[in-house]
């Protein structure tokens, strides 16, 4: 009798008899980008270590400007060539200091090192929260003086000061002003209270655009430090391939055969 033929389920792909036969070839990767003369084929990491070397830079730049500007003002009032020497020595290495935390950046983008990432992402994280205690304790303590003095007048003993608040002991403390009478020691906080008013702006000017520099580096050198772990704790992906079919020769009659 004649052979039924099988019927394939519907799901089941059947195979193409049209005399094409297919190749197996494997999909090309992307295109590696050049970020700074470094090829990266990771276009998320390619994105990250722009970001991370960008932000490095400008923290390295800040970090001079902010040396040279503190030279400037920490030697124009010293006395004597050996007080001026030590005030630029001990700006100098401020300055490199500060400059090691751009340069885990730079070379943690550079060369994908996740430890360096990991110093650049915390230092800037402590910097930060640094910077901020700066901003809060200059502006607390301008103000805190300033209510004292316009609270305690040495010229108005009848003001709202405190009765345990005595000047003629207020600066028995304080280094070169331990003798001071009670009217030197409230014009001594006076001229503190000028002082750190005319301060605070350049404090304020020069600390806070450091702290949103920080941070963003916080954000970013995370963010690529969690990419380069998460990636080297990804499994490797197998090859996939690609079937393109191929024009194949036609089978071959048995009376072809010899």
């Amino acid at each position: 009798g004649s052979r039924r033929r099988r019927r394939l389920p519907p799901s089941f792909p059947r195979a193409q008899t049209s005399g094409r036969t297919t190749m197996e070839q494997p999909f090309q990767p992307s295109a590696p980008q050049a970020i700074y003369g470094i090829q990266i084929a990771d276009p998320t990491l390619a994105r990250l270590t722009k970001r991370v070397m960008c932000l490095a830079a400008a923290a390295a730049v800040f970090a001079v400007i902010s040396g040279i500007v503190n030279l400037t003002v920490n030697t124009s009032g010293a006395s004597g060539i050996s007080g001026a020497g030590v005030r630029v020595g001990s700006v100098v290495v401020g300055v490199g200091l500060a400059l090691l935390v751009p340069a885990c950046g730079y070379f943690g983008a550079k060369n994908e090192d996740s430890n360096l990432a990991c110093c650049f992402c915390g230092l800037n994280c402590f910097g930060s929260f640094c910077n901020g205690c700066n901003i809060v304790l200059a502006v607390v303590g301008y103000m805190g003086v300033k209510t004292l003095l316009d609270n305690c007048d040495y010229s108005d003993p009848t003001g709202s000061c405190p009765a345990t608040w005595d000047w003629s002991t207020a600066c028995a403390k304080i280094a070169g002003h331990e003798n001071d009478t009670g009217r030197q020691c409230f014009a001594f906080y006076e001229d503190l209270a000028d002082k750190m008013k005319n301060g605070l702006p350049f404090v304020v000017g020069l600390t806070l655009p450091t702290l949103l520099l920080q941070c963003c580096s916080f954000a970013y050198g995370s963010k690529f430090y969690n990419h380069l772990k998460n990636r080297s704790a990804t499994p490797a992906v197998p090859v996939l391939y690609a079937t393109q079919a191929i024009p194949g020769q036609p089978a071959l009659r048995p009376d072809q055969v010899h």
